[in-house]
């Protein structure tokens, strides 16, 4: 009887274990890599209202991706003047603490979900005295050629570190990368 049920144990141990193998969330690292050079189509892209205040006229990520680590350098230019930050994700959820473009820093979460891969975090970004909070949800999706990138973000509600002001506003932008040679 012991033998029975220690075997049925191990059989519906290993029937959970294949389940997770199949879950959505894992890495699909033997089908999508993201190493390269890729640069932003401005005319694809959709900034909504914030394209009036982009601080950049050209944005270059060039990646380096390597099982769950994704390194970025992100090159932006801005009337021949080019500024260059470093990134990390870790799609295994680890966690990181990256610089954002104006000049503030996303702590956030990195997972696959299927194809996707799904950033969660909180930005801070010090203004006027002040430091403005956001949450932050990012969603990169490769096309199926291999060469284009779309980053959908989404920003939002904004709120002040200091002063005890109501939330406010929010932004959704999409932008499209295209491989580059």
């Amino acid at each position: 009887m012991k033998l029975i049920f220690a075997v049925s144990l191990l059989l519906v141990i290993s029937g959970l274990s294949a389940a997770q193998a199949t879950s959505p969330n894992l890495a699909p690292t033997d089908t999508i890599n993201l190493t390269g050079a890729w640069s932003l189509d401005l005319k694809a892209s959709n900034f909504g209202d914030a394209k009036a205040h982009l601080i950049y006229d050209s944005l270059t990520l060039v990646i380096s991706h390597q099982g769950p680590v994704l390194k970025i350098s992100r090159q932006m230019a801005r009337k021949k003047k080019t500024t260059t930050q470093e990134l990390t994700y870790y799609t295994d959820g680890r966690g990181e603490t990256n610089p954002t473009a104006n000049e503030g820093k996303l702590e956030s979460k990195t997972s696959w979900w299927d194809k996707l891969i799904i950033i969660k975090g909180t930005s801070e970004t010090p203004m006027g005295g002040d430091v403005v909070i956001a949450d932050v949800t990012e969603k990169w999706e490769l096309s199926d050629s291999g060469n284009t990138l779309i980053e959908y973000t989404v920003t939002g509600p904004f709120h002040n570190k200091f002063r005890n002001l109501p939330p406010f506003g929010g932004d959704k932008v999409t932008k499209v990368f295209r491989r580059r040679g």
